[in-house]
Protein backbone atom coordinates (compact mmCIF):
# COMPACT_ATOMS: atom_id res chain seq x y z
CA UNK A 1 0.00 0.00 0.00
CA UNK A 2 1.37 3.46 -0.47
CA UNK A 3 0.61 6.43 1.34
CA UNK A 4 2.60 8.53 3.49
CA UNK A 5 0.69 12.26 4.19
CA UNK A 6 1.66 13.11 0.98
CA UNK A 7 0.80 11.21 -2.54
CA UNK A 8 1.95 12.40 -6.44
CA UNK A 9 0.62 11.02 -9.59
CA UNK A 10 1.51 11.98 -13.14
CA UNK A 11 -0.50 10.35 -15.61
CA UNK A 12 -0.45 10.83 -19.78
CA UNK A 13 -3.59 12.00 -21.63
CA UNK A 14 -4.54 8.74 -22.28
CA UNK A 15 -7.51 7.16 -21.66
CA UNK A 16 -5.67 4.46 -20.52
CA UNK A 17 -4.22 5.69 -17.68
CA UNK A 18 -7.52 6.13 -15.62
CA UNK A 19 -7.05 3.12 -13.95
CA UNK A 20 -4.04 4.39 -12.14
CA UNK A 21 -6.29 7.41 -11.37
CA UNK A 22 -8.57 4.83 -9.77
CA UNK A 23 -5.97 2.63 -8.20
CA UNK A 24 -4.91 5.53 -6.58
CA UNK A 25 -8.00 6.79 -5.11
CA UNK A 26 -8.87 3.24 -3.92
CA UNK A 27 -5.53 2.77 -1.83
CA UNK A 28 -5.72 6.11 -0.83
CA UNK A 29 -9.84 5.83 0.59
CA UNK A 30 -8.84 2.05 1.87
CA UNK A 31 -5.58 3.78 4.04
CA UNK A 32 -8.12 6.76 5.51
CA UNK A 33 -11.17 3.81 5.91
CA UNK A 34 -13.71 6.26 3.77
CA UNK A 35 -16.81 4.80 3.78
CA UNK A 36 -18.42 3.44 0.32
CA UNK A 37 -20.91 6.08 -0.31
CA UNK A 38 -18.42 8.48 0.56
CA UNK A 39 -15.76 7.05 -1.50
CA UNK A 40 -17.86 6.86 -4.97
CA UNK A 41 -18.26 10.56 -4.10
CA UNK A 42 -14.48 11.10 -4.33
CA UNK A 43 -13.92 8.70 -7.06
CA UNK A 44 -16.77 10.37 -9.49
CA UNK A 45 -15.28 14.15 -8.75
CA UNK A 46 -11.45 13.02 -8.92
CA UNK A 47 -11.53 11.04 -12.19
CA UNK A 48 -14.46 13.73 -13.67
CA UNK A 49 -11.43 16.73 -12.87
CA UNK A 50 -8.30 14.09 -14.35
CA UNK A 51 -11.10 13.65 -17.56
CA UNK A 52 -11.72 17.61 -17.68
CA UNK A 53 -7.71 18.10 -17.63
CA UNK A 54 -7.25 15.47 -20.29
CA UNK A 55 -10.15 16.30 -22.58
CA UNK A 56 -10.54 19.99 -22.52
CA UNK A 57 -7.61 21.08 -20.48
CA UNK A 58 -4.89 19.01 -22.69
CA UNK A 59 -6.89 18.96 -25.76
CA UNK A 60 -6.47 14.95 -25.47
CA UNK A 61 -2.80 15.67 -26.52
CA UNK A 62 -0.79 12.45 -26.27
CA UNK A 63 2.47 13.30 -24.24
CA UNK A 64 0.79 16.09 -22.58
CA UNK A 65 0.18 15.11 -18.19
CA UNK A 66 -1.76 15.53 -15.91
CA UNK A 67 -0.90 15.51 -12.48
CA UNK A 68 -2.80 14.05 -9.45
CA UNK A 69 -1.54 15.20 -6.28
CA UNK A 70 -3.23 14.26 -2.54
CA UNK A 71 -2.47 15.79 0.97
CA UNK A 72 -4.32 14.69 4.43
CA UNK A 73 -4.40 18.41 6.00
CA UNK A 74 -7.09 20.51 7.84
CA UNK A 75 -8.91 17.56 8.68
CA UNK A 76 -9.38 16.75 4.86
CA UNK A 77 -8.55 14.88 1.79
CA UNK A 78 -7.35 17.19 -0.65
CA UNK A 79 -6.54 16.58 -3.89
CA UNK A 80 -5.18 19.15 -6.71
CA UNK A 81 -5.46 18.25 -10.20
CA UNK A 82 -3.20 19.96 -12.86
CA UNK A 83 -3.11 19.82 -16.64
CA UNK A 84 -0.83 21.90 -19.15
CA UNK A 85 -3.35 23.67 -20.96
CA UNK A 86 -4.07 27.33 -21.11
CA UNK A 87 -6.96 27.37 -18.76
CA UNK A 88 -10.79 28.25 -19.15
CA UNK A 89 -13.17 31.00 -17.41
CA UNK A 90 -14.16 29.08 -14.47
CA UNK A 91 -16.34 31.79 -12.95
CA UNK A 92 -18.37 31.71 -15.87
CA UNK A 93 -19.39 28.09 -16.14
CA UNK A 94 -23.00 27.98 -17.07
CA UNK A 95 -25.46 25.10 -14.86
CA UNK A 96 -25.96 22.10 -16.62
CA UNK A 97 -29.11 21.68 -14.44
CA UNK A 98 -31.00 25.25 -15.59
CA UNK A 99 -33.94 24.68 -18.13
CA UNK A 100 -33.56 28.15 -19.48
CA UNK A 101 -30.33 27.45 -21.32
CA UNK A 102 -29.25 24.87 -24.10
CA UNK A 103 -27.80 21.60 -23.05
CA UNK A 104 -24.47 21.64 -24.69
CA UNK A 105 -22.48 19.06 -22.31
CA UNK A 106 -20.19 21.55 -21.02
CA UNK A 107 -20.35 22.12 -17.44
CA UNK A 108 -21.11 19.03 -16.61
CA UNK A 109 -17.97 17.80 -14.71
CA UNK A 110 -17.68 20.44 -12.80
CA UNK A 111 -21.23 20.57 -12.02
CA UNK A 112 -20.38 17.42 -10.73
CA UNK A 113 -17.34 18.22 -8.84
CA UNK A 114 -18.73 20.93 -7.03
CA UNK A 115 -21.63 18.63 -5.61
CA UNK A 116 -19.57 15.87 -4.64
CA UNK A 117 -16.63 17.28 -2.61
CA UNK A 118 -17.22 19.62 -0.13
CA UNK A 119 -14.77 22.36 -1.09
CA UNK A 120 -13.78 23.23 -4.48
CA UNK A 121 -11.06 25.87 -5.52
CA UNK A 122 -9.64 26.76 -8.75
CA UNK A 123 -5.69 28.09 -9.41
CA UNK A 124 -3.63 28.91 -12.21
CA UNK A 125 -6.17 30.32 -14.18
CA UNK A 126 -8.42 27.15 -14.23
CA UNK A 127 -5.39 25.05 -14.72
CA UNK A 128 -5.79 23.24 -11.65
CA UNK A 129 -8.58 22.65 -9.40
CA UNK A 130 -8.32 21.70 -5.75
CA UNK A 131 -11.16 19.29 -4.18
CA UNK A 132 -11.48 18.90 -0.67
CA UNK A 133 -13.08 16.03 1.16
CA UNK A 134 -14.04 16.11 4.80
CA UNK A 135 -12.69 13.41 6.74
CA UNK A 136 -15.44 13.64 9.00
CA UNK A 137 -17.26 11.30 6.85
CA UNK A 138 -14.41 8.32 7.18
CA UNK A 139 -16.21 5.23 8.01
CA UNK A 140 -16.65 5.90 11.94
CA UNK A 141 -17.86 1.79 12.79
CA UNK A 142 -14.49 0.77 11.10
CA UNK A 143 -12.42 3.55 13.94
CA UNK A 144 -15.06 2.54 16.96
CA UNK A 145 -14.40 -1.40 16.13
CA UNK A 146 -10.84 -0.45 16.18
CA UNK A 147 -10.88 1.11 19.64
CA UNK A 148 -13.28 -1.29 21.13
CA UNK A 149 -10.79 -3.92 19.67
CA UNK A 150 -7.47 -2.08 21.32
CA UNK A 151 -9.51 -1.41 24.52
CA UNK A 152 -10.22 -5.42 24.65
CA UNK A 153 -6.12 -5.56 24.33
CA UNK A 154 -5.51 -3.24 27.41
CA UNK A 155 -8.07 -4.96 29.57
CA UNK A 156 -6.79 -8.26 29.02
CA UNK A 157 -2.87 -6.71 29.76
CA UNK A 158 -3.92 -5.40 32.80
CA UNK A 159 -5.58 -8.33 34.40
CA UNK A 160 -2.44 -10.23 33.41
CA UNK A 161 -0.11 -7.99 34.87
CA UNK A 162 -2.88 -7.76 38.23
CA UNK A 163 -2.59 -11.93 38.08
CA UNK A 164 1.06 -11.56 37.83
CA UNK A 165 1.37 -9.11 40.83
CA UNK A 166 -1.11 -11.63 43.32
CA UNK A 167 1.58 -14.58 42.61
CA UNK A 168 4.47 -12.41 43.44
Amino acid sequence: MLILETQKLVVNTRPSEMHKVERFIDEICDYFNVNNDYFGNILIAITEAVDNAMQHGNGNVNGKLVTLEFEARDGKLCFSVKDEGDGFDFLNIKDPTDPTIEFTGQGKGIYLMQHLADDIEFKENGREVILKFSISSINNKVATARIEEFMKHIGKSQETARANDNLN
